[in-house]
């Protein structure tokens, strides 16, 4: 923005006040055909300095062999997000330098505009959303956790009657509640292990979910800063489409603690079945490791991310819009 702003202040008052801006108008050109000159200057000018490092980009990709379709879906969503953001700026650009009496003034008002854009109200933005939506601190939630554990979520069941409730589920799931001594006691000791990891999966699910819910109550509401300035748009919607946003990483998160809960499952399951005499003295050989369930995980799709921040998309789409408004509306009107 602050090169768009360099090249694009005076191309409107340097023509004024060097009085050239009249001379052209006397030969009867069209003020839309300037304006669509200037701007085609201005964005080929921005081209010579991004293209070549695009293609450089794709070749990295290409050689390295990451050239999926999702990524180039996403290196083109990017790059089209990236267009309104410097069109935006080259827009503002040509409307303050068609408005204002001076260059001078024309790039003090847009240095101000870009001071205000990407430095003040991105914060102010992080600020309000802290405080619209607080987190607790780490500290508050390991001790909620751990009371949890020990007292349930509500406060008022025990551990060792949470999980003798679970182990007797279980047991009668199984057809198992009436076997008394008859049953191993490696399985028994499976069942009880299974009914822990349950009733801990079950603390932890409750109060992370609640902090992971607070947590993108607080993204959506610093998102909200897009429909004030343009570079707050841009860095959420190119941390969501680069993959880098707190969605996405929630979405990584929650498949990981899925296959962590089936891979403690498939252990237990396993003890509770081979463990025999050997009890806690069992050791598992090679072929548990080698049948164990395999991590596997997939991306999302680019709408993902387009989906996940669409206030942010609009609230871009919206500032271009404005913008370009602006700058057409003042190169009909520009003084000579």
């Amino acid at each position: 923005p602050l090169l768009i702003i360099a090249l694009g202040y005076g191309m409107w008052s340097r023509e004024r006040e060097r009085g050239t801006l009249r001379q052209v108008l006397s030969t009867g050109v069209d003020r839309r055909t300037l304006f669509a000159g200037k701007a085609a200057a201005l964005a080929l000018a921005l081209l010579g300095l991004l293209v070549p490092a695009a293609v450089l980009t794709l070749a990295v990709l290409w050689f390295l062999g990451g050239g999926g379709a999702s990524t180039l879906a996403r290196l083109g969503l990017l790059a089209a997000c990236y267009g309104l953001y410097l069109g935006t700026f080259g827009a503002l650009a040509l409307f303050a330098s068609a408005v204002a009496k001076t260059s001078r003034a024309a790039l003090v008002g847009m240095i101000g505009l870009w001071g205000l854009f990407c430095l003040v109200l991105p914060r102010l933005g992080v600020e309000v959303a802290s405080q619209a939506v607080p987190l607790p601190s780490q500290a508050e939630l390991s001790e909620r956790v751990e009371a949890g554990l020990e007292k349930g979520v509500d406060g008022a069941t025990s551990r060792e009657d949470a999980v003798e409730s679970i182990i007797t589920k279980m047991m009668r799931e199984q057809n198992l509640e009436n076997a008394g001594l008859l049953m191993d006691e490696a399985e028994l000791n499976g069942i009880e292990l299974r009914a822990e990891a349950r009733w801990e999966d079950s603390i932890y699910d409750h109060h992370i979910e609640a902090f992971q819910a607070r947590v993108e109550a607080q993204e959506r509401a610093g998102a909200w800063v897009g429909l004030l300035s343009p570079y707050a748009a841009m860095r959420s919607l190119s941390m969501g489409l680069c993959g880098t946003d707190y969605a996405h990483h929630l979405h990584f998160a929650r498949a990981t603690e899925a296959w962590r809960k089936r891979f403690v499952g498939y252990l237990n399951e396993a003890f509770a079945k081979d463990g025999g005499a050997e009890g806690w003295n069992y050791r598992a050989g090679p072929e548990l490791w080698k049948k164990a369930p395999p991590f596997e995980y997939r991306e999302p799709a680019p709408s993902f991310a387009l989906a996940t921040h669409a206030s942010s998309l609009g609230g871009l789409a919206l500032w271009f819009v404005i913008s370009l408004a602006l700058a057409l509306r003042s190169s009909r009107r520009v003084s000579v």
